[in-house]
């Protein structure tokens, strides 16, 4: 799922599981912010990055860290 915004970025949604939702927002300037939503409401924020590359990397071990799998056995969501 993406979603433009008024701001000119892009939201979208990298990993939908019953774990939560991992979001990545994305400026025209290439900076992004990338953040989990749980089941529940609650929403934990991974921080700013300079590039879509480290954000998914952050969503990446961020999602091994919830899951309890290894990195090395996801698949990039890109």
């Amino acid at each position: 799922m993406r979603i433009l915004r008024l701001d000119g970025s892009r939201k979208r949604r990298v990993y939908e599981t019953e774990f939560g939702n991992w979001w990545i927002q994305e400026w025209p300037t290439g900076r992004c912010r990338a953040w989990w939503e749980g089941p529940k409401g609650e929403q934990e924020e991974l921080g700013d990055f300079p590039t879509l590359e480290a954000a998914y990397e952050a969503i990446e071990a961020d999602f091994g860290r919830r899951v309890q799998v290894e990195e090395d056995d996801l698949d990039p969501p890109f």
